[in-house]
């Protein structure tokens, strides 16, 4: 099994991941989720839980949904008008 997942992501795929992840947590998260990722570079480590973890401050956390204002359009239609 390879550790490569494949290139960097586009803009569309973030905002795909914010979204997945905001079901996850709404519908299929019940106090706490940790989760180990094998990469090229070593395992990354993701921890979800409902609260704050002692001595964590809040502003050291980044919002991903609902999306922050460079993801909120979608280039592939901007172009089209309503």
């Amino acid at each position: 099994m390879t550790t490569d997942a494949g290139g960097p992501l586009t803009d569309a795929e973030v905002r795909d991941l914010g979204q997945l992840l905001a079901r996850y947590v709404s519908h299929d998260l019940d106090q706490w989720d940790n989760w180990q990722i094998e990469t090229s570079y070593g395992p990354v480590y993701v921890m979800i839980t409902r609260s704050l973890q002692p001595g964590w401050p809040q502003d050291a956390f980044t919002t991903v949904w609902p999306p922050p204002g460079r993801l909120t359009k979608d280039p592939a239609v901007d172009h089209i008008k309503d």
